[in-house]
């Protein structure tokens, strides 16, 4: 018997000493959101990616990047964005940018688009006599290159297109975005992030943990009811002594 009750007030110390870190994290975590005005927790936020990711917010890698001087054109599946903002939906991969006669002209296999400084688009070209393979700048002016590897120039207004023996072609090509526009489509993501208020009460109750959080509350319900049985079976054996 004394054996046995050795074990058991192991078992209780054991027990107690996990419950009470346990209480110690509801504590904290309880009187910060108690505190939560006086605090403005809900006005800080929490912007780690591990925190983002619990909550569903990623910022996804671009499928392309174009960069022209200060301002970058990237692509997120249909969407491209003009340095922060999305300005237009396309069902083809974006295959280069250049500026031409105060515009930005982009090229798809199918369409060349015309967009201004400011990234609005003001017209499609899509009656092309051949599909696009890249877009890029000559002395004489806008170039493209066909599937075939055949190059082709038109006049101003992008209209009327000839087969052209152009050489030394300057070829739009993939860039990077720079640190500021990384900034502007992490926001336009993820926002401002999540509200530290939120972040504190769903590691309060263990939903930022999501099935595993529940899981390690129902422990924590066995571990307080076995504390509990522990704790009756020493005092009963104490009185009885």
């Amino acid at each position: 018997m004394k054996k046995n009750m050795k074990k058991i007030t192991a078992l209780h110390k054991y027990i107690g000493i996990a419950v009470c870190i346990i209480l110690i994290h509801l504590a904290v975590t309880g009187i910060f959101l108690n505190h939560t005005q006086d605090l403005d927790l809900d006005k800080h936020y929490v912007t780690s990616s591990w925190i983002l990711d619990q909550y569903g917010l990623k910022v996804p890698q671009p499928d392309l990047v174009y960069a022209i001087q200060n301002d970058n054109f990237s692509q997120y599946g249909v969407e491209i964005f003009f340095n922060g903002s999305p300005v237009i939906q396309i069902e083809k991969n974006l295959l280069g940018v250049v500026w031409h006669n105060g515009q930005y002209i982009l090229a798809t296999e199918s369409h060349l688009l015309l967009m201004n400084q400011e990234g609005t688009l003001q017209k499609t070209i899509d009656l092309l006599p051949f599909s696009i393979q890249k877009i890029g700048m000559h002395d004489s002016g806008l170039v493209l290159q066909d599937k075939q590897g055949r190059l082709w120039s038109a006049t101003s207004v992008l209209t009327d297109w000839k087969e052209t023996p152009l050489k030394s072609v300057s070829w739009s090509s993939a860039g990077s975005l720079t640190s500021i526009n990384k900034k502007r489509i992490h926001r336009y993501f993820v926002g401002d992030g999540v509200s530290l208020e939120q972040v504190i009460l769903d590691f309060h109750s263990g939903a930022i943990f999501k099935q595993a959080g529940k899981l390690f509350f129902d422990i924590t319900g066995l571990l307080l009811i076995i504390l509990s049985l522990s704790g009756l079976l020493l005092w009963s054996s104490k009185r009885k002594r």
